[in-house]
C-alpha cells in the first residue's frame, strides 16, 4: 500500500490534475463504446433466460472486471503518451488500482447473487 501511495504521489507531482482526468475520461469514453453494446446484449439475454440469472450475473461480473482492466490499460497508455520520458512504473500502479476496483465489483456481484436475486425470486 505504501508503494501504491508513493506511485500516486509521483504521478500527481509529474502530471497536473487536468492531465490525469483527461487521460481517465478519454479511456472511459473508449471503454464505454465497447461496454454499452456488450452489456445491452447481456441484458437482453438475461430477460429471456431469467431462470439462469445467477449464471448471467457471474458473466456480467467477469465482463465488468475485463472492461475495468481495459479502462485502466487505456488510462495508462494515455498518461504514457502525454509524457513518454516519464520514469513512473505505470503498469504496477494501474494493475493494483484495477484489481482494487475488481474486488469491489466482485463484492457487489456476490451481494446480488446471495441477497438481491433470492429476494426477487420470493
Amino acid at each position: 500500500m505504501k508503494e501504491f501511495c508513493k506511485l500516486w504521489s509521483m504521478i500527481k507531482s509529474e502530471f497536473s490534475n487536468k492531465e490525469i482526468l483527461d487521460g481517465f475520461f478519454g479511456a472511459l469514453a473508449y471503454t464505454t463504446l465497447i461496454a454499452i453494446p456488450s452489456l445491452l446484449v447481456m441484458a437482453q439475454i438475461i430477460s429471456v433466460f431469467m431462470y439462469r440469472l445467477t449464471f448471467w450475473v457471474v458473466l456480467i461480473i467477469i465482463l465488468v472486471a475485463l472492461l475495468n482492466n481495459l479502462l485502466h490499460y487505456w488510462w495508462m497508455l494515455a498518461l504514457k503518451l502525454k509524457k513518454p520520458d516519464s520514469t513512473i512504473n505505470f503498469k504496477r500502479l494501474m494493475f493494483f488500482n484495477a484489481q482494487l476496483v475488481n474486488v469491489f465489483v466482485v463484492l457487489i456481484g456476490l451481494l446480488f447473487i446471495f441477497i438481491f436475486i433470492p429476494m426477487m425470486m420470493v
